[in-house]
């Protein structure tokens, strides 16, 4: 629904030759939604540095020994770790600077004082075929933020047992046919933030968990966690969507349609009303619920 917004190449060099020179500004992504994307983080002591420039940027390769996995296949091979930063300049054919741009990277921006003979924190994703020479590096962190790591990894809190999740009466919406499999709600409400204060029903039917966890969302504490999956089962795609939510600000919701998966899943329709960065934004968009054992939980959410 809402996602980051990308200047388009043709626009960016309009602007770069109509301002010859500007100020670059740096910005660093936030080191949750790094971690989200991330297939592996690894612990490791760093033997050899080397580092090559050119006109694109710079390109770090470390020779490292591992000592940890905090993500990831442990049996990954050993592979030389490489990290690409790129300069945030804009040349013309002459190799000559016509202007900045002011990029998001992904890393911390101390991936320059990694030293031989120092440890720390790698994260990045997995290599696109089994014969790949090296990892790439998304970003990296010093060794003193490793418990934030280990706690940020861990997830939120298994969901919790059916009896105990619910604080107030719920019974999902009646329904009527509607097209492609879709059953619609008829006169499900719309909550907003003077309606959540006490609505946690738990997750005894997939509605229910859906509006356990945006009720939550929309209070801003962090009870949605009581309608995800354990942490022992963890899931890159829900991952990111969760670390995308957490970016946003949640204003009300209302449960449109559901339709029930050959698979044993169900897509719950919702329309929210959500602002990111100062932008509001509405529209209609599914969750994805899973039930086994009188428990549902969300395993997948829109972004």
């Amino acid at each position: 629904m809402v996602g980051r917004a990308w200047i388009p190449a043709a626009l960016v060099l309009l602007l770069a030759l109509a301002a010859p020179v500007r100020a670059s500004i740096v910005h660093h992504a936030p080191l949750d939604q790094v971690l989200a994307g991330a297939d592996w983080v690894v612990v490791a002591t760093v033997e050899q540095v080397e580092v090559r420039e050119d006109d694109v940027g710079k390109r770090f390769t470390w020779h490292v020994k591992r000592e940890r996995v905090l993500r990831g296949d442990p049996s990954l091979p050993d592979l030389p770790l490489v990290y690409h930063h790129r300069w945030p300049v804009l040349r013309d054919e002459a190799g000559q600077v016509i202007g900045t741009i002011s990029p998001i990277y992904d890393g911390s921006g101390l991936e320059h004082d990694v030293r031989e003979g120092q440890t720390w924190i790698f994260m990045g994703k997995a290599p696109a075929s089994a014969g790949a020479e090296v990892l790439f590096v998304d970003r990296v962190e010093p060794l003193a933020v490793e418990a934030q790591l280990i706690e940020m990894l861990a997830g939120p809190p298994a969901a919790v047992p059916v009896e105990d999740a619910g604080e107030t009466a719920y019974a999902p919406p009646s329904t009527r046919s509607g097209s492609d499999g879709w059953l619609e709600y008829v006169d499900a409400p719309t909550w907003d933030a003077d309606g959540v204060a006490d609505l946690r029903p738990g997750n005894v039917t997939p509605e229910a968990a859906v509006v356990h966890y945006l009720a939550s969302r929309v209070r801003g504490d962090r009870r949605f966690g009581e309608v995800l999956p354990p942490p022992d089962a963890p899931d890159g795609r829900l991952t990111r969507g969760l670390a995308e939510h957490d970016r946003w600000t949640f204003h009300a919701f209302r449960l449109v349609s559901r339709k029930d998966r050959d698979d044993g899943s169900s897509w719950i329709k919702v329309w929210m009303r959500i602002s990111f960065e100062g932008d509001m934004d509405s529209g209609q968009d599914e969750f994805t619920v899973t039930c086994s054992d009188g428990v549902c939980v969300v395993t997948d959410v829109p972004t």
